[in-house]
């Protein structure tokens, strides 16, 4: 079975992707840092892991992990900011945010 592991997965589109990875059959490990959103993930078939991606030792835990599949979609966006208006260097959390995508079936 194919893994993946999606950061920034407790809530908005990290949470639609973790989801619509599971509903495709592959195993999902969601991580984020809401234990309650996690919790819910758990109890609809995805593997939650409660870490904060901004501490180097949570990092290095994922390294084991070892997904076919990586959605990197971990940030933070202040509440009710245009992100436009935002200065270039903001907050890395924010502007370092990517999404790296494997395709399915890709050898």
């Amino acid at each position: 079975m194919t893994r993946a592991l999606v950061t920034g997965a407790t809530s908005g589109i990290g949470r639609a992707i973790a989801l619509s990875l599971r509903d495709a059959g592959h195993e999902v490990i969601a991580v984020g840092r809401q234990p309650d959103a996690l919790a819910d993930l758990e109890a609809q078939g995805v593997r939650g892991l409660g870490l904060d991606l901004a501490e180097p030792a949570a990092l290095r835990s994922l390294a084991e992990l070892a997904p076919d599949i990586l959605v990197n979609n971990a940030g933070m966006m202040p509440a009710m900011v245009n992100f436009c208006d935002l200065p270039l260097n903001f907050h890395p959390a924010a502007t370092g945010a990517r999404l790296v995508f494997t395709p399915i079936g890709a050898g």
